[in-house]
Parts: C-alpha cells; sequence; structure tokens
C-alpha cells in the first residue's frame, strides 16, 4: 500500500480499528467513558484489569461492564468471570471486546441474557455516538505523514483559523475569535474542543446562554470530559442556575473525583445555597485528599461554623492561617469570631494583623474602627473611619458612625471638632506613603502598601463577608474559596470581602467532556469567595433543601442495546 489515496480509501473500519489500538490508555479510558456516557451510562470508575477496562457504571440500573480494545485469549473464561462478578455485586454485565466471539462464548451470552458488542458492534456504537471523526483524522495524518504530506487541505484551513482565533482572543476582541471558529466548525462540525472555546469566549463576553448552548453541544460530542462539565457548571453559576451548576460538578467529579476546584467550588456552591452539612462533607473531603491547602480549610471553618460548632470553626481557620501566613481570609474569620463572642480587644488586634496583608479594604477598616470606638479609643477610631470613607465614599453605615463618633468626642471636650483626617498627625501622614506593616502602636506609622490578596469565596451580604475560598475557571474550571466576613453594625459589605468569586477559565479541567443534561462553562481562573450568610437568611434559603443530595442528571430509560442476540440496536 503505497499509493497516497488507497491508503487513505482503505476500509474506513480498519482504519477505526488500528486508531482504537493505538490511543495512549489514558485516551483509551476517555474514549470508553465518553463512549459510555453518550449511551446514558454515567461512569462511577473504571480501572485497567490484565489489559481491558473494568467499569461500574449506573444508567437505570447498575452495570459492570468489561471492555477490550485487544481482545481475550479465552473469551468464554473471562465472560463466566465477569457474570459472577456483576452477580455478587448486584449489577448487570456487560462485555464489550474488539474480536469476533466463538460461538460457545456466544452461546454462553445468549443464555445467561448478557448484553454485549463484539467488533462491528464497537465500531458502530462509535459511528453512532459520533467517536469516530477524531479517531480517523489522526490516522490519515500518520499516513500522511509517513507519505511527507504536512497535512490534508481542510486540516491546514482549520490550524489556521483555529490559530488567527486564539490571536484575536489576546487582544479581546471576542467577537472576532467566535466568527472564526464558528468557521472552523464548518469545517469541523463534530470537534468538542472547537465548540468548548467557542463557550468560553462566549461566557467571557457574557453571552452565557449562547455558551451555554455550545458548552451543551460539546458535551453531547464527549460527555467524558471533565473540563466541558466544568465549563456547564461556571455558565450555570452566571446564570444562577446553582442546581444545574451542582450537577454538572458532580459529572467532573464522577470523571476525576479528585479534582480540586470542582471541589471547592461545590462546596461553597451548597454553602451558599444554606446546605452546610452537605457542603461540610465536600470540604471534609477536600482537605482529606489535599491537606496542605489552605482554602479547604478556611471553607471547612465557615462551614462549621455556620452550624455553630465554633471551636472547630476557630481550630479549621487557624489551621489555614498556618499553612499560607499571607492568607487574608482565615484571619478575617477569626477576627470576625472574636468580635461576635464579645473580645474586642482581640478583634482589634486580629484586624490589624488583616491590615497588615492587605490595607486596601474599607469594611476592613470600617470593622477596626468600630471596635477601638467600643475600648474607648476614640482618635485612632476616627482615623479607621476616615481611611474606610477614603477607600469607599459610597458606605453610607460607616458615614454615619463617623458622624456620631465626631458628635461624641465633641461632646466629651471642648474645641472645634475633628474634621476628616485631622486625628492623623505629620508622622502618620508621611507613614501612609511608605510600604510595610503596621507599627506596633495603631496608626502611628502608615498602613502597609496595598497588597494582592487572592480571590476567595465569601458569605453573603450585610456584614463584611466571611471569607470563603473558591475558584470559577474554566481550566479546569474554578474554585470557590469560603471567605470570613467582619460583621459591624454600620458596616456596609464591600463587592471583594468574603463573597464567591468567579471561577477561572485556568482551572476548568480538559480530560474528558460530559452528557449534555447538567452543563456549564468556567469562567476563568479566579477563586469565588464565600461570604458570611446571615442566620435569618441562611434558615430561609435553606428550608427544605438543607441535607437533600444533589440529583444527578437523568440517564436514558435503557442500556442502549439490550442484547440476547443481536445486542445491536436496530438500524446498526
Amino acid at each position: 500500500m503505497t499509493d497516497l489515496s488507497e491508503k487513505l480509501d482503505r476500509s474506513g473500519r480498519q482504519r477505526l480499528i488500528e486508531a482504537v489500538r493505538r490511543l495512549s490508555p489514558a485516551e483509551y479510558r476517555d474514549l470508553t467513558i465518553s463512549l459510555l456516557g453518550g449511551m446514558g451510562v454515567r461512569v462511577q470508575s473504571a480501572r485497567e484489569q490484565q489489559g481491558a477496562l473494568l467499569v461500574h457504571g449506573q444508567g437505570e440500573v447498575a452495570y459492570l461492564v468489561l471492555v477490550s480494545r485487544s481482545g481475550f485469549s479465552d473469551p468464554e473464561m473471562v465472560a463466566r468471570s465477569l457474570i459472577k462478578d456483576a452477580k455478587e455485586g448486584g449489577r448487570t454485565p456487560v462485555l464489550m471486546t474488539m474480536q469476533e466471539l466463538d460461538p460457545g462464548t456466544l452461546n454462553l451470552l445468549e443464555r445467561e441474557g448478557v448484553s454485549y458488542a463484539d467488533t462491528d458492534r464497537f465500531l458502530s456504537l462509535l459511528e453512532r455516538y459520533g467517536l469516530d471523526e477524531q479517531l480517523l483524522v489522526k490516522e490519515d495524518l500518520k499516513v500522511l505523514e509517513d507519505r511527507g504530506e504536512p497535512c490534508l487541505p481542510s486540516v491546514g484551513k482549520l490550524e489556521e483559523l483555529l490559530e488567527e482565533a486564539e490571536r484575536s482572543g489576546r487582544k479581546g476582541d471576542g467577537a472576532g475569535a467566535i466568527r472564526l471558529l464558528d468557521q472552523a466548525l464548518q469545517i469541523k462540525p463534530l470537534n468538542d474542543s472547537i465548540w468548548l472555546k467557542k463557550a468560553s469566549y462566549l461566557l467571557a463576553m457574557g453571552r452565557a446562554a449562547e455558551a451555554l448552548t455550545a458548552a451543551t453541544r460539546a458535551a453531547e460530542l464527549r460527555p467524558g470530559d471533565a473540563m466541558t462539565w466544568y465549563t456547564i457548571a461556571l455558565i450555570h453559576n452566571r446564570l444562577e442556575d446553582r442546581e444545574r451548576e451542582l450537577a454538572a460538578y458532580d459529572n467532573v467529579l464522577r470523571i476525576d473525583p479528585g479534582n480540586a476546584p470542582a471541589l471547592l467550588n461545590k462546596g461553597a456552591t451548597l454553602y451558599e445555597l444554606g446546605r452546610l452539612e452537605w457542603a461540610l462533607k465536600v470540604f471534609n473531603d477536600l482537605v482529606h485528599r489535599y491537606p496542605q491547602d489552605p482554602r479547604g480549610w478556611n471553607n471547612r471553618g465557615l462551614a462549621l461554623k455556620g452550624m455553630g460548632r465554633a471551636v472547630e470553626a476557630q481550630a479549621a481557620f487557624e489551621k489555614a492561617s498556618a499553612l499560607d501566613r499571607d492568607f487574608a481570609d482565615p484571619l478575617i474569620n477569626l477576627a470576625r469570631m472574636r468580635e461576635e463572642r464579645g473580645d474586642i480587644p482581640g478583634a482589634v488586634e486580629g484586624w490589624k494583623d488583616v491590615l497588615r496583608l492587605v490595607d486596601s479594604r474599607a469594611d476592613i477598616w470600617a470593622h477596626l474602627g468600630t471596635c477601638l470606638r467600643a475600648l474607648g479609643e476614640l482618635d485612632d477610631a476616627l482615623t479607621a473611619l476616615d481611611r474606610a470613607l477614603a477607600l469607599d465614599p459610597s458606605m453610607e453605615p460607616v458615614r454615619r458612625e463617623r458622624e456620631d463618633l465626631v458628635a461624641q468626642m465633641a461632646a466629651a471636650r471642648p474645641g472645634p471638632a475633628p474634621v476628616p483626617g485631622g486625628t492623623l498627625d505629620e508622622e502618620v501622614v508621611e507613614g501612609a506613603k511608605d510600604e510595610g506593616s503596621l507599627a506596633v502602636r495603631p496608626f502611628e506609622s502608615g498602613p502597609p502598601a496595598e497588597v494582592k490578596e487572592e480571590k476567595a469565596l465569601q458569605v453573603p451580604d450585610a456584614q463584611p463577608p466571611a471569607e470563603v475560598s473558591q475558584e470559577r475557571t474554566v481550566q479546569p474550571v474554578g474554585t470557590k474559596v469560603l471567605a470570613p466576613s467582619p460583621s459591624a453594625t454600620a458596616v456596609a459589605p464591600a463587592n471583594e470581602a468574603g463573597r464567591l468569586e468567579p471561577r477561572s477559565e485556568a482551572s476548568v479541567p480538559l480530560p474528558f467532556q460530559g452528557s449534555p443534561s447538567a452543563i456549564e462553562v468556567a469562567e476563568g481562573p479566579e477563586a469565588r469567595r464565600l461570604v458570611e450568610i446571615p442566620t435569618g437568611e441562611r434558615a430561609a434559603e435553606g428550608e427544605g433543601k438543607e441535607g437533600a443530595p444533589t440529583q444527578a442528571p437523568k440517564s436514558p430509560s435503557e442500556w442502549p442495546f439490550e442484547v440476547r442476540l443481536p445486542p445491536l440496536p436496530e438500524g446498526l
């Protein structure tokens, strides 16, 4: 077979067989998961066993599927073992192998009522669920490489369009990138990665509904890809459809149980919904898998605090702070806990610790001012409130508190009332220009230069949010981080403080793409921050929901090929 046209015109099925057998173990696993997902079977686990892949899946019933691309030397013995294991585990056995089965094996499968797919049926299923095209493209490219040809003309044009779309995206021309991707889809309409790229650009442009349509198409084409489902979760988050967001994270975690961004964001979403016990379970799993990640410990602390387990919550915040001394969220949560239990001197020291890391948050300065006023340190309290208003003049509750404080100071001593900034002496004003940490005596040297903080999930409105860590990204996609929210009587929550942050695209998983039922797109590699929900609101939102398990997307009601003999669906 030396002629190029003869090679490319070979039996498509033979080329497909060779393409499947050339896949790496990870690629073959992805292909199997995508195939089963398209057939309505949610994969719970997939592990190699003697050269084959043993899959535990769930459809209308629980399945035990044995898949082999190389065949078995004694398929009848393998079938007997599979049937035995399936019965012991209460599952329905399914055998899929790329080989012709002998009469003895066929009789056994028919007698036991076992669904199966031999070579022809296996290839027919790949074609039926649109998984053959990419395999054949790779095979054709290999043939062309052997011949010395660069690539097929359509492939060259496709690569040119994708590179141009990438350049447009980097320049901020999202609309131009989408136009180019649409042209690429005219060449390769079944390419899931192009659909996913389009979804990501649409989401970045704020066109979430269109992004969901594109991401759903990507999931239909490759339901076993974790990054696709992560992106879908981010899109649902943007659309504020929390239940579908959770379902999409569940799909990510079925494919990749240790996906940290998905765990972080799922827990943060459950927290936001007031389902604290479920959120705690997720965060417990996260800190078990990643004990050195401070975001998991911080979020675990918020969930415990919301459940009234203050001692355990404090320990979790302290653990998070010990793991990363530059992570402000747990320090905010600890300061808030001290303030809430009436330890005002401890709260003052806590807020100063926070300001040593980040001095650009008006809500933190406002909380510090409120606590200093409670201690009777009125001059320093005024300085802190002035700093808060300088950072955010729109904080009317803080402005009213400052006016009350000025009136209190005027009543306590004769003389002109202090004016904004009047309590700062020359040394303080000069110090404010210098970088560094707070001095031992509050406000006698300038607050530290602004420090960029990582985004983390925060707690809801009304009070400066508790810092919750999350990621919201298309990567594998984003992660939420629960963040502490300082609560002060006169302080309105700032946008940054302790709130769930958007996910970033760099955190979304790209391995598999899931089936269309709960699809969402990740936003980017930012971490979502949780804001602590006031008790009354949490009770109202969580009523009837807390403790309710997240529903997974429904799968088709039948195993796609109910088999005796032959097992394939009609028309294949």
